[in-house]
């Protein structure tokens, strides 16, 4: 367990299971693996990164690591064994920190999705200028964050996304209660424009992968057409919904470093 989580740990600690921070010297101490900061021990491995320039910014002011769109990404191993395993969960949430060098085509921030399967299971990403938080139970989805009731869940945000533009973006789903909200946040001045609708969702995640999440693409085995381009930042996953007051801790207590 880390004992220095330095001065850009998260505001809110209660149910975080992934924390990895690009500034943060507990996450990366050099090399090219990012370190969950709740347990140093779990890592996400990097992919095809080239250390001498992607990871340039990862400890100076900026604080975050370049993807070229290619097939850059980060490999994170879900084990119950570290605390962080989001598989069969039915409430969560994800909050990232993030510019984007284009808004044509998809660009997965994390992710375990597969096109194609049957077990295609979950992502958060822009595609294009929208804002996306799309959820399978039976490898698909269904609807557009439009309040339609549905098995499968595709929560949507249209003309959120400029690129060259520092976001943080945050994403929930929440099947604690039935029917389940899911909704999401995307902000580049304030924390607000934050949208939710009730789905009538039941059911577990069935991931395609059950090992492994991927940040910078759709899923752990690369090469999916979801690479993201561009920077990212901080990116804090939860085993649980938080309140829009401790979603707006975390925008507050880390947008100074993105200038805002």
């Amino acid at each position: 367990m880390a004992t220095s989580y330095g001065p850009q740990f998260p505001g809110i600690q209660d149910g975080l299971i992934f924390c990895f921070d690009p500034k943060n010297r507990d996450s990366w101490p050099g090399g090219t693996n990012l370190y969950n900061i709740i347990n140093t021990s779990y890592s996400a491995s990097a992919q095809n990164f080239d250390a001498n320039s992607e990871w340039d910014n990862a400890i100076t002011d900026g604080g975050y690591i370049n993807l070229d769109g290619s097939n850059d990404y980060l490999k994170i191993a879900q084990s119950s064994v570290y605390g962080g395993n989001l598989n069969g969960l039915t409430s969560f949430t994800v909050q990232v920190w993030f510019r984007s060098e284009t808004v044509s085509g998809p660009g997965v921030v994390l992710g375990n999705w597969k096109s194609g399967t049957a077990q295609r299971s979950w992502q958060v990403r822009h595609n294009g200028t929208a804002w996306e938080g799309n959820v399978s139970v039976g490898g698909a989805y269904a609807g557009g964050g439009d309040g339609t009731t549905g098995t499968d869940i595709h929560w949507i945000k249209t003309s959120a996304i400029s690129a060259d533009t520092w976001y943080c973006g945050t994403f929930y789903l929440d099947g604690s209660t039935s029917p389940a909200g899911v909704g999401g946040n995307i902000s580049s001045t304030s924390f607000g424009a934050f949208q939710n609708w009730t789905w009538d969702y039941s059911g577990t995640m069935t991931p395609y992968n059950a090992s492994f999440l991927a940040i910078g693409d759709s899923n752990s085995d690369g090469g999916n057409g979801g690479e993201f381009t561009g920077d990212l930042g901080p990116l804090m996953v939860y085993n649980r919904v938080l309140s829009t007051a401790e979603m707006e801790t975390n925008y507050n207590r880390l947008k100074g470093r993105f200038g805002l």
